[in-house]
């Protein structure tokens, strides 16, 4: 007789873009999945305070396993085999595999005094180089980085929004738009997936809907 195959449990560690959208793929799939990262709220240095909120949220409802404000500590194994994840609060989380997407963290502290700026997270609620929608950040200065994130429709404050972000070029100005996030704007999100499809320019229009 075959022995049953083990049941799969994996342990993300980090809850940026990478991280939040392979646990959303296990529990799509209906795979348990626990996700680790070191921050109160995911993404809450580049989407702000109120949209991790909802990021958070909507996890949750999905069934995510959240550990948030702890780190891991080491990788458990038995016979070559992970069995879990310590973590910096002394708890246990058992995995049968772990994937590490960290990301990282603008680096920006030798700007401080140059006038240009800057982002503080109990402040703003993000981090890096405060831009405008074109990705300026004052006359003749465009951020370079990884992400730009900008609302397009709706509000934060009211809870329903939609948000496209896009990867900066070399001279710091996102050319297209690479992804979408929104709450409470079902039909609008679907329109906007499709200017993501289209590689639309940045910034971008919505599409008439059909």
């Amino acid at each position: 007789m075959t022995a049953a195959p083990e049941p799969r449990r994996p342990v993300v560690v980090g809850a940026g873009f990478v991280g939040a959208e392979a646990a959303a793929v296990a529990r799509g799939r209906g795979v348990p999945v626990t996700m680790v990262d070191p921050l109160a709220l995911p993404m809450v240095g580049v989407l702000g305070e109120e949209v991790a909120q909802m990021l958070a949220e909507r996890h949750r409802a999905a069934g995510v396993d959240q550990r948030r404000g702890v780190g891991v500590t080491e990788v458990l194994s038995e016979a070559g085999r992970t069995t879990g994840v310590a973590l910096d609060d002394g708890s246990v989380v058992d995995a049968t595999n772990v994937l590490v997407a960290v990301g990282a963290r603008p680096a920006v502290g030798w700007l401080a005094d140059s006038g240009v700026p800057l982002g503080d997270r109990k402040r703003d609620g993000v981090e890096g180089v405060l831009c405008d929608k074109a990705g300026g950040a004052g006359e003749g200065i465009w951020a370079a980085g990884d992400m730009a994130f900008t609302v397009v429709e709706g509000s934060l404050r009211d809870g329903r929004f939609i948000g496209i972000y896009g990867h900066r070029d070399r001279d710091g100005r996102p050319r297209t738009v690479d992804g979408v996030l929104g709450n409470g704007m079902a039909r609008s999100l679907r329109t906007w997936r499709q200017v993501v499809l289209d590689r639309a320019a940045w910034p971008a229009a919505a599409p008439s809907a059909a």
